[in-house]
């Protein structure tokens, strides 16, 4: 299922368990962001306390047009699994507006797992992203052993 949320003007596009996001192919479908101020993610899943299982998105490009302005509290993500297990991203283009000056140097991400078990990063394109163009890090609502198991491979930065 989609949701689309609308927070301080930023648009999103929340996805719950069992959602594929699939495009026409990178380049042919383009989500376009144009906010400078920072939210959490372009496309993020839905309960990000709980998490969602059995996520994908695959074959877009999505563009952040504008620099943000301010990072706040939240983040500056393309793609945000929060708390999730077994989520793909698969051939997608995150396109960034540039290295800022000064440089952003915290919450500028392309494709972040926070907290997310098992997933699959392949085969994308990622290009000025400020800080991090891939992202994975532990739990939040597990303990700090929990392993994440992820597969990262074939990307290009």
């Amino acid at each position: 299922t989609l949701y689309k949320k609308n927070r301080d003007a930023d648009n999103q596009i929340l996805i719950g368990n069992n959602t594929w996001v699939r495009g026409a192919g990178a380049g042919a479908t383009v989500l376009k962001n144009t906010a400078t101020s920072a939210y959490d993610g372009v496309i993020r899943n839905l309960d990000t306390s709980a998490g969602n299982s059995y996520l994908k998105v695959s074959d877009l490009t999505i563009q952040r047009t504008a620099q943000i302005s301010a990072l706040g509290t939240g983040f500056n993500e393309f793609i945000l699994a929060y708390n999730c297990d077994h989520v793909w991203v698969e051939r997608c283009a995150c396109l960034g507006p540039g290295v800022p000056s000064p440089p952003v140097t915290s919450g500028g991400k392309g494709i972040h797992m926070r907290g997310t078990q098992y997933s699959w990063i392949r085969d994308n394109y990622l290009s000025d992203i400020p800080d991090t163009p891939i992202a994975i890090n532990g739990k939040d609502v597990l303990p700090a052993d929990t392993p994440l198991y992820a597969v990262v491979m074939g990307n290009h930065i």
